[in-house]
């Protein structure tokens, strides 16, 4: 009859199976055909009164997909076959293998959500190791690339691993939506490098690659209101004049299930750190609010650094050189405008610090003293900074005192943040009722007066003005 394993078929079974006295078990002589291309030897015996077994397996095109609850937490839709000789042997608790395979398989890495078919001229294996060598890849689409590493685990418990991939324009991240987990989405086609390594609940990704042409990248920021506090995006605007314009896993076996009382919905901890170059014609696109359709999308050149935690935050650092895109902007649903980016243009990623998130949506009552550390910083970014202030500060040439004539500026203005923000964050601590915490994503209309009084401020900040100039 057809035997399966795993839910696997691997063909028709001839089993001979003769009872042994003084091994107190089963010897067996197993062979397993689904037509001549394969076929599955296994040699062996099962003793429960040794309380394990000893099965040598001959694969010639044993089928791979039984390997599926092996590695389910790291790939899935597994197909292919090897071919080689492998030994299964030990307690029934502690399960080992060893031999040498030469195997082909297709499957799905569910991370990435991306599809690769690994072929293997020689898989060694040993007790409580598979190492890999020079494994070929190839996408969907044909590219290819070179994957070496090891996975280890004790007695097929306790899986690790780490590999190191070499990729040539291959499709390494396909995604068509944001998560709750992953705030991003596209297709990534990427050349270079990248590091794997995981266990014990943990998987890290680092790596130097060039994003290619094809590649179409999407961040979601959440609303337009969560866009503009983050200090997420600065934008620097290096042509003369602005132009608007229309554009266009742990290993399974039925030996080593969890307890009942173990928390089986425990997730990954993921860590992604890459450094990437995009190619001139990959498409970057950061939507500030879905539902408005208020996004960025661009093409162009730069030196990025993402950093990603599924369980934190989300980063990228980097200036990214526009060469050509549009901003569709949308207020409120009802002010809707494009705007074309001009070449020369250049979105600075400023990443977020972590230790000033504490204080984001909090409304703080300044004592005497805080609001002197804060105009002395005013007083002193006014000696030998062009206005309006931003993220990128620029140095004034007409300052009467220019930068080198005015000695530790830049020391006095970060002393006083640093006074200001140790002042701050005591009163948060000692006395909450002077901090309120504020929402400012949820004030809808109220929250577009803020920005625009905020924005009036921002643009007369050396004039005199009164509560009549704000108000009008």
């Amino acid at each position: 009859k057809d035997f399966s394993l795993n839910h696997a078929p691997l063909g028709r079974a001839d089993i001979l199976g003769s009872w042994d006295k003084e091994l107190g078990g089963i010897r067996l002589n197993a062979d397993i055909r689904r037509d001549s291309a394969c076929t599955t030897r296994v040699i062996g015996y099962v003793s429960p009164k040794m309380k394990g077994l000893d099965l040598h397996i001959q694969a010639g095109g044993t089928p791979l997909s039984f390997l599926q609850p092996f590695v389910e937490n790291i790939f899935s839709n597994v197909n292919g076959s090897a071919h080689g000789d492998v030994r299964l042997f030990g307690p029934f608790s502690q399960l080992d293998l060893e031999g040498k395979v030469k195997a082909q398989m297709q499957m799905k890495v569910n991370i990435l959500n991306a599809t690769f078919l690994a072929s293997a001229d020689s898989v060694h294996i040993a007790s409580g190791l598979f190492r890999f060598q020079n494994v070929r890849l190839q996408d969907t689409e044909g590219h290819t690339g070179l994957a070496n590493g090891e996975l280890r685990h004790t007695k097929l418990k306790n899986l690790s691993y780490q590999f190191r991939f070499n990729t040539d324009r291959m499709l390494v991240f396909h995604s068509e939506k944001e998560t709750p987990e992953f705030p991003f989405y596209g297709h990534i086609y990427a050349t270079g490098n990248v590091f794997l390594r995981g266990g014990d609940g943990q998987l890290n990704v680092d790596g130097e690659v060039r994003a290619d042409n094809q590649t179409e990248f999407v961040y979601v920021l959440g609303t337009a209101a969560e866009a503009t506090n983050s200090g997420f995006i600065t934008f620097v605007d290096r042509t003369p004049r602005r132009k608007q314009a229309a554009v266009k896993a742990e290993v399974y076996h039925p030996l080593n299930q969890p307890d009942k009382q173990d928390d089986d919905d425990t997730p990954t901890a993921i860590h992604i750190n890459l450094q990437i170059e995009p190619a001139e014609r990959a498409n970057m696109k950061i939507i500030m609010d879905p539902s408005a359709g208020d996004y960025i999308s661009a093409y162009g050149t730069g030196n990025l650094r993402i950093n990603f935690f599924n369980q934190g935050n989300f980063q990228m650092f980097g200036n990214y050189n526009i060469t050509e895109g549009i901003y569709k902007m949308s207020m409120q649903n009802v002010i809707r405008k494009d705007f074309t980016l001009q070449p020369g243009g250049v979105v600075s990623f400023n990443g977020e610090l972590e230790m000033l998130e504490q204080f984001r949506d909090h409304i703080f009552t300044l004592s005497m003293h805080e609001r002197h550390l804060f105009r002395e910083m005013i007083e002193e970014g006014k000696q030998v900074y062009d206005k309006p202030f931003g993220k990128n500060l620029v140095s004034r040439k007409d300052a009467p005192h220019e930068p080198e004539h005015l000695p530790g500026a830049k020391q006095m203005i970060r002393n006083l943040l640093e006074q200001l923000l140790i002042s701050l964050y005591r009163k948060q601590q000692e006395c909450p009722a002077q901090v309120q915490s504020l929402p400012m994503q949820s004030l809808g209309m109220e929250y577009q007066i803020v920005r625009q009084v905020v924005t009036f401020l921002d643009q007369n900040i050396y004039n005199n003005i009164t509560f009549v100039d704000v108000a009008s």
